[in-house]
């Protein structure tokens, strides 16, 4: 087989960049959850909201510390999946919750774990 060097160079190029293609991470799956980079006051608000609303279920003393984690999905109005670091009665904890805002802007918490024990 008699290759030209410019062949060989377009073919190991051709290679390298399917290898690389096919370790890309996958794009967001549309109508799912997609990563949030930015505290909007929207996220803010629903995080406030599901501290105040499990810390009423719970009879706890809850105080949001940190949103470390958000994601969003677009539905008939917005769900925002959120990772919480909080304090309960003065310990440290981390939870993930799911809150629901409607296109009237009403908001619900749909769930609530723990991540950490008391």
């Amino acid at each position: 087989m008699n290759l030209k060097p410019l062949t060989l160079v377009t073919l190991a190029t051709s290679l390298l960049m399917t290898t690389l293609d096919s370790t890309a991470a996958e794009p967001p799956t549309p109508g799912g959850f997609g990563a949030v980079t930015h505290i909007t006051p929207e996220i803010q608000s629903a995080a406030d909201f599901a501290v105040r609303t499990q810390a009423k279920a719970d009879a706890l003393k809850l105080t949001l510390v940190k949103i470390t984690h958000v994601e969003s999905q677009v539905v008939a109005g917005m769900n925002y999946r959120l990772t919480l670091k909080l304090t309960s009665s003065g310990q440290p904890r981390t939870a993930k919750a799911l809150v629901y805002r409607s296109l009237e802007g009403q908001q619900q918490l749909t769930s609530w774990e723990w991540l950490t024990q008391k």
